[in-house]
């Protein structure tokens, strides 16, 4: 067994389940108090969690080209 594939069962089996309890905790915690807002960014930091976790060499490129194109480099 890799460590790539430790990871992946690791995160699979764990990784999905605690982001997506934090997310939903927070969302609740955002409803009681009528704060829509913090339900919308538990949403986003929820999703680019699960992205990072998923596919992080995919998520570090993308942000790599984002940022580049905001300093003017990237085509």
């Amino acid at each position: 067994m890799t460590f790539q594939s430790l990871y992946e069962w690791l995160f699979q089996n764990f990784g999905v389940w605690i982001i997506g309890g934090i997310v939903v905790w927070k969302i609740a915690k955002s409803a009681v108090s009528g704060d829509t807002g913090s339900a919308i960014w538990a949403c986003v930091i929820g999703a680019i969690a699960y992205w990072f976790g998923k596919d992080p060499v995919g998520f570090l490129d993308s942000a790599k080209t984002i940022i580049d194109k905001v300093k003017g480099g990237g085509a």
